[in-house]
């Protein structure tokens, strides 16, 4: 749940942005995510403020993410003093940013304290104005009508020297598609509808997985012989029960799946989660998953998240380490190899 100070960022931002630059919109919705405050110039820039104001990690990384995968052409980040004073958290934000312009993105390079935005009026109306106005400024001449370039398929890059020396392995929830047929008869502009309802076809009749009724998520459902569910040695639904031994509720392991196109490649992002049902079958309404959810993804770190990772990637793939989505036109292959994630042979990950 937002903060009052939360909220009140939004709300003077959308109004400022919209004071300098024209047109902007709080909680836009992009790729299955609201952002909290997305502009447009009159020059056709994109610009998108992330508010990160929870200091719990599962927070943090959550608004990480989205800035990662926004297509804005101009991302900032305003964070909480909590949020700026942590060094995990600073050094997370780093990464992003090196990753992000070395992808050619405008990333400003620092979280900026939120506090003395709403404090501080002149530093809103000269630097916080400054600063935005010399990043559209930086974009905007290369913001020209060009015909859509040909996708391509590069292996991406997998490690950077970060500031303080060290070297870190950046391996991402986005896997690069390295063959696809040649989708002419596809409608301009709805490449990535027609490949992802081509995905989700595939993993309704090949996996078993239930999508959420609400939510984008995918996830396996309850036995029939109401145990928990195993899949690959790993337990993937299993009721949760209370001191009395009554039943609380199920929890599934899930996973949102979707192909999305960024600077002129297409990748298949992979986002590990959970599903809470009240008996295996009926997802319980989100204000009482939200909690659960939290609380269990509170003692889940980096590791824990590659773990999730790497075993939907070896549920998905079909054989030769590699994942295959078949369509009407030809099929779809990732090679998950090509982001440093290997699969054995029996479906392992190592």
């Amino acid at each position: 749940m937002e903060t009052e100070q939360h909220r009140k960022l939004k709300k003077l931002l959308a109004e400022k942005l919209k004071e300098w630059f024209g047109v902007c919109v709080q909680e836009y919705p992009s790729a299955g995510h609201e952002l909290d405050i997305f502009g447009v110039t009159p020059e056709g820039v994109s610009i998108y403020i992330e508010i990160i104001w929870s200091p719990s990690r599962t927070h943090f990384l959550s608004d990480i993410n989205m800035l990662q995968q926004s297509d804005a052409d101009i991302k900032v980040a305003i964070a909480s003093p909590e949020i700026i004073s942590k060094d995990e958290f600073q050094r997370e934000f780093s990464k992003l940013v090196i990753a992000k312009r070395r992808e050619g993105q405008v990333f400003h390079g620092e979280m900026l304290n939120g506090r003395i935005i709403l404090q501080d009026e002149s530093y809103v109306e000269n630097d916080l104005k400054r600063l935005l106005t010399q990043l559209v400024e930086q974009v905007a001449p290369l913001k020209k009508m060009q015909p859509r370039p040909k996708l391509k398929f590069p292996q991406p890059r997998l490690s950077d020297t970060l500031p303080d020396g060290r070297s870190d392995i950046l391996l991402s929830n986005l896997f690069p598609v390295s063959s696809m047929p040649n989708f002419q008869s596809v409608e301009q502009g709805r490449l990535m509808e027609f490949l992802n309802k081509a995905l989700y076809a595939h993993l309704k009749s090949n996996l078993s997985l239930r999508p959420h009724p609400i939510f984008r998520s995918t996830y396996f459902h309850r036995p029939d012989n109401g145990k928990q569910k195993v899949v690959n040695g790993r337990i993937v639904a299993s009721p949760v029960y209370l001191h009395s031994g009554e039943l609380n509720y199920w929890v599934h392991d899930s996973v949102t799946l979707r192909f999305v196109e960024l600077s002129e490649m297409i990748f298949l992002l992979v986002e590990p989660g959970y599903v809470f049902t009240a008996d295996g079958e009926r997802p319980i309404p989100k204000e009482k998953a939200g909690p659960l959810a939290t609380k269990k993804l509170a003692y889940e770190f980096n590791n824990q998240y590659l773990q999730h990772i790497r075993f939907w990637i070896s549920t998905l793939v079909t054989d030769k380490e590699k994942i295959t989505i078949p369509t009407n036109l030809g099929s779809i292959v990732i090679s998950p190899s090509e982001a440093g994630v290997s699969v054995s042979c029996g479906g392992g990950v190592r």
